[in-house]
Protein backbone atom coordinates (compact mmCIF):
# COMPACT_ATOMS: atom_id res chain seq x y z
CA UNK A 1 0.00 0.00 0.00
CA UNK A 2 1.34 3.51 -0.90
CA UNK A 3 1.08 6.15 1.36
CA UNK A 4 -0.16 10.49 -0.30
CA UNK A 5 1.24 12.95 0.91
CA UNK A 6 -0.38 15.10 3.42
CA UNK A 7 0.43 18.34 1.80
CA UNK A 8 -0.03 17.48 -1.86
CA UNK A 9 -2.67 19.14 -3.81
CA UNK A 10 -5.81 16.87 -4.84
CA UNK A 11 -6.13 15.52 -8.37
CA UNK A 12 -8.10 18.40 -11.00
CA UNK A 13 -11.29 17.46 -12.34
CA UNK A 14 -10.91 20.23 -14.93
CA UNK A 15 -11.28 17.82 -17.72
CA UNK A 16 -14.03 16.49 -16.86
CA UNK A 17 -16.26 20.34 -16.28
CA UNK A 18 -15.01 21.57 -19.74
CA UNK A 19 -16.67 18.44 -21.55
CA UNK A 20 -19.75 19.24 -19.67
CA UNK A 21 -21.21 22.82 -21.05
CA UNK A 22 -20.74 23.93 -24.47
CA UNK A 23 -17.62 26.37 -24.92
CA UNK A 24 -18.27 29.27 -25.17
CA UNK A 25 -16.00 32.57 -26.68
CA UNK A 26 -12.80 33.72 -24.06
CA UNK A 27 -14.82 37.16 -22.04
CA UNK A 28 -17.65 36.34 -24.31
CA UNK A 29 -21.39 36.94 -22.06
CA UNK A 30 -23.83 34.14 -21.61
CA UNK A 31 -25.38 33.22 -25.17
CA UNK A 32 -28.49 35.54 -25.94
CA UNK A 33 -30.49 35.61 -29.06
CA UNK A 34 -29.56 38.83 -30.88
CA UNK A 35 -32.23 42.14 -30.98
CA UNK A 36 -35.51 42.03 -33.18
CA UNK A 37 -34.58 44.00 -36.48
CA UNK A 38 -36.93 46.95 -37.05
CA UNK A 39 -37.62 48.18 -33.71
CA UNK A 40 -36.89 52.11 -32.81
CA UNK A 41 -34.39 52.20 -30.04
CA UNK A 42 -35.23 53.90 -26.89
CA UNK A 43 -35.33 57.66 -26.46
CA UNK A 44 -32.96 59.00 -24.17
CA UNK A 45 -34.60 59.97 -20.44
CA UNK A 46 -36.38 62.73 -20.33
CA UNK A 47 -34.66 65.32 -17.58
CA UNK A 48 -37.11 67.82 -17.46
CA UNK A 49 -38.56 71.27 -19.79
CA UNK A 50 -35.72 73.19 -21.09
CA UNK A 51 -35.11 76.29 -20.14
CA UNK A 52 -35.39 79.68 -21.88
CA UNK A 53 -33.07 82.58 -21.79
CA UNK A 54 -35.52 85.10 -23.39
CA UNK A 55 -35.69 86.89 -19.72
CA UNK A 56 -32.08 86.20 -19.02
CA UNK A 57 -31.18 90.21 -19.29
CA UNK A 58 -33.13 90.77 -16.08
CA UNK A 59 -30.43 88.85 -13.61
CA UNK A 60 -27.73 90.58 -15.86
CA UNK A 61 -29.28 94.20 -15.21
CA UNK A 62 -30.04 93.14 -11.47
CA UNK A 63 -25.80 92.23 -11.08
CA UNK A 64 -24.96 95.30 -12.72
CA UNK A 65 -27.25 97.90 -11.08
CA UNK A 66 -26.59 96.19 -7.95
CA UNK A 67 -22.66 96.68 -8.63
CA UNK A 68 -23.35 100.32 -9.82
CA UNK A 69 -24.34 101.63 -6.29
CA UNK A 70 -20.86 101.57 -5.27
CA UNK A 71 -20.46 104.12 -7.90
CA UNK A 72 -23.93 106.18 -7.82
CA UNK A 73 -25.48 105.09 -4.11
CA UNK A 74 -28.99 104.83 -5.22
CA UNK A 75 -29.23 101.92 -7.94
CA UNK A 76 -29.48 99.18 -5.79
CA UNK A 77 -33.07 99.86 -5.67
CA UNK A 78 -33.22 98.50 -9.40
CA UNK A 79 -30.94 96.35 -8.85
CA UNK A 80 -33.33 94.37 -5.72
CA UNK A 81 -36.48 94.64 -8.24
CA UNK A 82 -34.90 93.07 -11.08
CA UNK A 83 -33.48 90.55 -9.03
CA UNK A 84 -37.05 89.58 -7.75
CA UNK A 85 -38.05 89.63 -11.33
CA UNK A 86 -35.46 87.62 -12.55
CA UNK A 87 -35.47 85.18 -9.78
CA UNK A 88 -39.48 84.76 -10.47
CA UNK A 89 -38.33 84.15 -14.48
CA UNK A 90 -36.08 81.46 -13.22
CA UNK A 91 -38.67 79.80 -11.18
CA UNK A 92 -41.40 79.24 -14.65
CA UNK A 93 -38.24 78.89 -16.68
CA UNK A 94 -38.09 82.26 -18.37
CA UNK A 95 -34.68 82.63 -17.62
CA UNK A 96 -31.40 80.20 -17.30
CA UNK A 97 -29.18 82.51 -14.80
CA UNK A 98 -30.92 82.06 -11.54
CA UNK A 99 -27.74 82.54 -10.12
CA UNK A 100 -27.36 85.93 -11.26
CA UNK A 101 -30.37 86.93 -10.75
CA UNK A 102 -30.08 85.72 -6.96
CA UNK A 103 -26.34 87.25 -6.38
CA UNK A 104 -28.34 90.98 -7.85
CA UNK A 105 -30.67 90.47 -5.05
CA UNK A 106 -28.12 89.44 -2.31
CA UNK A 107 -26.22 92.33 -3.17
CA UNK A 108 -29.18 94.80 -3.76
CA UNK A 109 -30.52 94.15 -0.20
CA UNK A 110 -27.18 95.08 0.67
CA UNK A 111 -26.44 98.01 -0.19
CA UNK A 112 -29.39 99.34 0.27
CA UNK A 113 -29.22 98.40 4.08
CA UNK A 114 -25.72 100.22 3.81
CA UNK A 115 -27.45 103.11 2.44
CA UNK A 116 -29.78 103.32 4.96
CA UNK A 117 -27.73 102.99 7.67
CA UNK A 118 -25.55 105.58 6.37
CA UNK A 119 -28.62 107.91 6.30
CA UNK A 120 -29.42 107.41 9.15
CA UNK A 121 -25.62 107.83 11.01
CA UNK A 122 -25.47 111.03 8.52
CA UNK A 123 -28.51 112.37 10.10
CA UNK A 124 -27.64 111.34 13.98
CA UNK A 125 -24.52 113.02 13.21
CA UNK A 126 -26.52 115.97 12.12
CA UNK A 127 -28.43 115.91 14.79
CA UNK A 128 -25.89 115.40 17.65
CA UNK A 129 -23.40 118.41 16.14
CA UNK A 130 -26.69 120.73 16.02
CA UNK A 131 -27.51 120.32 19.68
CA UNK A 132 -24.42 120.87 21.08
CA UNK A 133 -23.94 124.46 19.89
CA UNK A 134 -27.21 125.20 22.18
Amino acid sequence: MTEQDPWATPPSHAANEGAMRPAEPFNAAPMSPPPPVGYAQVPPPYYGAAVSTEKDWMGVTALILSLATLLTGFTWIGGIIFGHLGLAAARRGEASNRGMALAGTIIGWVFGGLAILAIVGFILLIAASDTSYN
